[in-house]
């Protein structure tokens, strides 16, 4: 489902499924969408596209850190309609195949703590 446009209050609206209201729980939100859907739905400013190229660098260089798989919510003012100042996301990521074990991941943690964190 492509991301709907704001409703009169400026915010997206809740997706409730197909059979609205009601429906089956996997209807419900968050919206499952691409990384190019969100930049050409809500990179309509400048500032607004500067915002997701800080994004996309940083899903970018999870990439780099071995972190293949996972998704993200994102959240926030970036999703009303007004001028944001950043975006706020949720990243569920699968741990890398060189870091199964649980003292390799504590080292890739502890390696890659500011790209975990990042807030930007």
């Amino acid at each position: 489902m492509p991301i709907p446009s704001f409703t009169i209050d400026g915010v997206l609206p809740p997706y409730v499924g197909s059979k609205g209201p009601g429906g089956a729980f996997e209807d419900l939100s968050p919206y499952e969408v691409s990384a190019p859907e969100v930049v050409s739905t809500l990179g309509t400013t400048q500032n607004r596209r500067d915002i997701l190229r800080r994004w996309l660098n940083h899903r970018r260089e999870l990439r780099a850190a071995g972190i293949t798989q996972g998704f993200q919510w994102l959240d926030g003012s970036f999703l009303e309609q007004k001028e944001p100042n950043d975006l706020d996301t949720v990243s569920f990521i699968y741990r890398p195949a060189t870091a199964l074990q649980l003292a390799d991941w504590n080292a890739f943690i502890g390696g890659n703590l500011a790209l975990l964190i990042e807030a930007s």
